[in-house]
């Protein structure tokens, strides 16, 4: 009782040791760089197939320096601000809303082509005096950043970083909108600039926060995922020398650019700002994206109704918490094919909830589902199946000799009809043992005696296990055999019982033809058939278990065994075991004996055969 509890209590610290590994696993690994690659590539994937809702961008354009452009203006770009200057005089004439430079006038050309500035100064100037704002962007950082000359930050309507913070796959996914210098100032990106130039809105936190909807933690804005789906091949772009080409011919560029915000800088692959992003790079034009749209797209994104959410990290831990706990539940609780089953199954809905999120703009990562759910389940159907194993190969070893293949096939299939730990069944008990076998012994030598019945022993035992029966001990030259247990047999048994008994008689006579023991022409064996209720199970102490039958139904198989010799009869069974053999046997009734230890007279019959229908 002790040892059991004992058992019990272990394979529950194991159990818990499952689980606790488990959820920390899942924990762990939910918040490694391997999770974040796996989410990464799934966010991909859904921004590329699940379709957004919010209205393609019209009132943004880009004019872009392109590669023709370079070609025909046939000028370095360190003088291109005459060129800026032209553009932002015909932007100004067709009417745009703003107009937003993504390239950065850091120098002065006072002392080359002074009338070059002047007419840049100038031209930012008259725009703002027209309502038209012209915004300048910026490079931050200790090594790489840069601003634009003094005068030229001083003409402009306002600054904005054009830092872009790619992921670590090197794709630029989301755009931070605001970072505070050292000195406490808070600085906007240029698309954030871009987007309240637009709007109206005053360039404040708070007001950026809720009329935009990007809060983050205490009113300020948050980083944004960058929409591709709203702006890609759908913001116009222009060529800025085919631009200046049509304002100096006097075409209007109204239709163009009038009540636009215009985003102008670099789209050349011969200048270096462009990058990678997260639409489908077999697709043309997509391997590699001109900082300057990326600008364009994030801007859009900012207008837009409906912006990605991301999931708060605390919230994708807690998520994998609660797939752990209930993808465990399942493994342990329920059985193994319905288990593996129900966890695919929720990995299917979990998954098609995070699509289903997606269009409805929350981005739920992938990762829970792989370490919260799939994880767990892996590993507790790992500790399961090594516990399983050790169980198979216990019952195996305790019975794999023992009973038939069949027999074997079923416990293993249905081990919780097997039990150990000790009930009261219904069950068939055989008894049979060497008539005379003392005496006999006594006259041979030692290894004839173990010789002789080896081979005696292995034809009774193969006789037994062919029949369902299951070999429960060796009593020196007798044998205990049980009939329903461990695996239960239909009517208690009694009919593989008397079968294999009869298979034994008729086997016996195969050995006495090949003389067994030296000198002992015909061995005579007795067989004590009874079925009863019979106490089975586990008895004996740690270091020596033996699986066996207790009870009077056991005395009383043993008890009719021994009046065969009495009567003269090979086998005997009881009263309740021809009960359920009667129609399928031939038999008479030998007598009524007075047993030790009960009450009424036994009746005993001697089975001579098989009916003949049922051989």
């Amino acid at each position: 009782m002790a040892d059991s509890y004992g058992e019990r209590m272990n394979e529950r610290v194991k159990v818990a040791a499952v689980v606790l590994f488990s959820i920390i696993s899942a924990v762990a690994l939910v918040q490694s760089n391997f999770a974040r690659t796996t989410d990464l590539a799934f966010y991909d994937l859904l921004l590329n197939k699940v379709p957004g809702k919010n209205t393609p961008v019209n009132d943004i354009a880009i004019i872009g320096i392109d590669d023709e452009s370079l070609k025909k203006a046939d000028t370095p770009l360190i003088l291109w601000v005459g060129f800026f200057a032209k553009a932002v005089d015909a932007l100004r004439e067709a009417g745009a809303k703003a107009v937003v430079f993504d390239i950065i006038p850091a120098i002065s050309l006072d002392r080359f082509a002074p009338q070059l500035d002047q007419a840049f100064l100038k031209a930012m100037r008259d725009a703002k005096d027209a309502g038209m704002p012209v915004y300048l962007g910026f490079k931050t950082g200790e090594i790489g950043g840069q601003l634009p000359h003094p005068k030229f930050a001083f003409m402009a309507s306002g600054l904005g970083f054009t830092n872009l913070y790619p992921d670590a796959d090197g794709k630029m996914r989301r755009q931070n909108t605001w970072f505070e210098g050292q000195d406490g100032q808070v600085i906007p990106s240029l698309s954030m600039v871009a987007a309240t130039a637009y709007r109206g809105i005053p360039l404040e936190q708070e007001a950026i926060c809720r009329q935009l909807g990007i809060c983050g933690e205490g009113m300020k804005p948050a980083p944004v995922l960058i929409d591709y789906r709203i702006s890609q091949e759908k913001i116009a772009v222009h060529s800025i020398y085919n631009v200046l080409i049509k304002a100096q011919n006097g075409d209007s560029l109204k239709e163009d650019f009038g009540g636009k915000l215009v985003f102008i800088g670099p789209m050349s692959e011969k200048l270096p700002d462009n990058h990678r992003v997260p639409l489908n790079p077999r697709e043309p034009g997509n391997q590699y994206t001109p900082g300057l749209v990326i600008q364009a797209q994030t801007t859009a994104t900012l207008l837009a109704g409906q912006k990605l959410t991301p999931l708060p990290n605390r919230q994708k831990v807690a998520i994998t918490l609660v797939l752990a706990v209930v993808s465990l539940l399942l493994m342990f609780k329920v059985s193994p094919l319905r288990s593996s089953l129900l966890v695919m199954i929720l990995a299917g809905v979990v998954g098609a909830g995070v699509m289903a999120a997606f269009a409805g703009y929350a981005v739920l990562p992938l990762s829970p589902v792989i370490y919260g759910l799939i994880l767990p389940a892996g590993i507790a159907r790992s500790y399961l199946y090594v516990a399983e194993y050790k169980q198979m190969s216990v019952l195996k070893k305790y019975f794999g000799s023992y009973v038939s293949r069949e027999v074997m096939k079923d416990i293993l299939k249905n081990p919780e009809k097997v039990n150990f730990d000790g009930s009261l069944v219904e069950i068939t008990i055989m008894f049979t043992d060497i008539r005379n076998f003392t005496t006999l012994s006594e006259k041979l030598q030692p290894p004839e005696v173990t010789r002789g019945l080896n081979t005696y022993l292995s034809a009774m035992t193969t006789c037994i296990v062919a029949s369902g029966g299951y070999v429960n001990r060796y009593l020196g030259d007798g044998i205990l055999a049980l009939y329903g247990a461990p695996s239960p047999l239909p009517n208690n048994g009694a009919r593989e019982a008397v079968r294999g008994g009869l298979d034994m008689l008729k086997r016996l006579e195969e050995l006495n033809k090949e003389e067994l023991f030296p000198g002992v022409k015909e061995l005579k064996i007795g067989i004590g058939i009874h079925t009863g209720k019979a106490i089975v199970g586990n008895v004996g102490c740690f270091e020596k278990m033996d699986y066996t039958v207790v009870g009077d139904s056991a005395n009383l198989a043993s008890r009719i065994e021994g009046l065969t010799k009495q009567y003269g009869v090979a086998m005997l069974v009881s009263e309740s075991t021809y009960a359920l053999v009667k129609d399928v046997v031939e038999a008479d009734y030998v007598d009524s004996v007075t047993v030790k230890g009960r009450e009424h007279p036994t009746p005993v019959y001697h089975i001579t055969s098989l009916k003949e229908e049922t051989k």
